[in-house]
């Protein structure tokens, strides 16, 4: 008997304080492998396995709303609500509070910064939702494993094309695949040899075109009956094929389409996991130009991106609240300004920080992209300090990139080098602790604008507030690493100097 539990994968300090609850219990959860795939038909999958739904809401603070929450979250709420799958919330007491008639009636509200003083509420609903389980028969989903159903919507030859491709792509997968024959106008809603087709199918996968078609009408039929189903919905002239939170694939270009529904069926066909610290990694496949070496010192220059759109949007919030041309800044003062709200700016779009994960290669590293960052909504230290070195950049600033080690670990600051002062000769920690000594360069425990449970480096544990560090804290919190008995410098980059001398120095 298995619970799925729908959470959000920052909040490792709340997670882990219900999951205690439920252990206490012997009620066994699962999880989805957090991943930058969004498959709504993996998750209707789930409903209908399962025995119960467990959810922890936390809030996600936006400018205009305190009270936020995940609009995924929420989603995955809303199935298992059709569903009517056995469930128990545990919301937020300030997103209960903004949003009461978006939750159940028999939500538990918390405050995250006092767990054990709601604790006997939370245990007494855990009880109680265990006897739940204990008395409701949920029959299984009577489903032909290994058997996809596709339904095509009338419209342009293209479509009759695109199935083709679609079906040969489930049938690669391992699936046998069969066309319901129900396409009938004068039943309607009443054709249940068309509902039999489906409730038949272990996955639907429905081809709609821009008109409305008796393949809407199936749809809607298998939305009614949470049958796990791919949306795939033609649109002319769309180009981005990123499912939408009712899973629906929007595409024009056949190819994009047939890539969007492999990595669907990949994410569909996964399982549920034990959740832990470990399934909070995010699961992604970096693309070659996004791994580094970890020995490739210069190599990081590849990896600092001032001409991407996001970090360009960044520089000009940036100038419009300073109200100055940040190409000009000169001044230490100045410059450190321009860094604070770089810092401050980031820390508005509430990333999460993520420990490395293993590559897969050894003593190669994956670093993402801006558009990775703000896409998957998780960073490592070392993306972070790329992506603030590509502020500075495109800022015109001079920005350093620094990796430190000492036992057993290894990390990544940013920051940059004050206008006037040369680039260094060498690369000595000597010398770097120096220059940061003097006002020379500045630097920054950049992971103090992406919020964290635990401290990071060299944070004090009574730093972080909201999960984030101010912007004081992340450069007293650079200074303290540097000073740290047995570190070594790995890496140090000027990132300005390596490209007007066009040369690749290696340490």
């Amino acid at each position: 008997m298995q619970v799925y539990f729908s959470h959000s994968y920052r909040d490792e300090t709340v997670n882990a304080h219900f999951r205690r609850c439920f252990e206490d219990e012997e009620i066994a959860l699962g999880a989805d492998q957090k991943t930058d795939i969004w498959c709504v038909a993996k998750l209707e999958r789930y409903l209908g396995e399962i025995a119960g739904f467990v959810s922890i809401i936390p809030r996600r603070v936006t400018d205009t709303d305190p009270g936020a929450y995940s609009a995924y979250i929420g989603q995955e709420l809303n199935l298992a609500r059709r569903a009517r799958v056995p469930r128990l919330l545990f919301v937020d007491e300030l997103v209960y509070r903004r949003h009461r008639l978006d939750f159940p009636e028999d939500a538990v509200e918390f405050r995250p910064d006092a767990l054990d003083e709601g604790n006997a509420r939370f245990v007494a609903a855990v009880q109680d939702f265990g006897k739940t389980l204990e008395t409701t028969y949920r029959p299984p989903r009577a489903a032909r494993a290994g058997e996809a159903a596709v339904i095509i919507g009338a419209g342009k030859r293209l479509h009759r094309e695109a199935a083709r491709d679609v079906e040969e792509v489930l049938q690669r997968a391992g699936y046998a695949v069969t066309r319901p024959l129900g396409n009938d106008p004068e039943h309607g809603l009443n054709d249940i040899r068309l509902l039999e087709s489906l409730w038949r199918a272990e996955v639907c996968v429905f081809l709609l075109g821009e008109r409305l078609s008796d393949a809407h009408l199936a749809l809607a039929m298998a939305h009614a009956h949470c049958i796990p189903s791919i949306r795939l919905r033609y649109e002319e002239g769309w180009t981005d094929c990123s499912p939408s939170l009712s899973g629906v694939v929007r595409w024009s270009v056949r190819d994009d389409m047939l890539v969007e529904l492999t990595r669907q069926l990949e994410s569909y066909q996964s399982g549920l996991v034990r959740p832990t610290r470990d399934t909070s990694r995010m699961r992604w496949q970096p693309k070659e130009e996004q791994l580094w070496r970890l020995d490739d010192g210069p190599g990081l220059l590849a990896h600092v991106r001032p001409e991407h759109v996001f970090v360009g949007d960044e520089v000009r919030r940036a100038a419009n609240q300073l109200g100055k041309a940040v190409g000009r800044l000169r001044s230490r003062e100045e410059c450190f300004d321009l860094f604070r709200v770089f810092y401050e700016g980031i820390q508005r779009h509430h990333f999460a920080y993520e420990i490395e994960a293993v590559s897969g290669v050894a003593g190669v590293q994956a670093i993402r992209s801006p558009t990775n960052i703000a896409t998957h909504r998780t960073a490592t230290c070392i993306d972070i300090a790329c992506l603030f070195a590509s502020l500075l950049e495109n800022a015109g600033q001079n920005p350093l990139l620094v990796v430190v080690e000492g036992p057993n670990f290894a990390h990544a600051l940013a920051g940059y080098r004050a206008h006037g002062e040369p680039a260094w000769e060498t690369n000595d920690l000597g010398d770097l602790r120096g220059a940061v000594a003097r006002g020379d360069a500045v630097l920054f425990e950049v992971t103090g604008a992406t919020e964290a449970d635990s401290p990071v480096g060299a944070e004090l544990p009574d730093e972080r507030h909201d999960k984030l560090l101010s912007f004081q804290d992340a450069r007293n919190a650079a200074e303290r690493l540097l000073r740290r008995e047995g570190l070594s410098l790995r890496h140090y980059l000027d990132v300005r100097d390596l490209r007007e001398r066009g040369t690749r120095v290696s340490h």
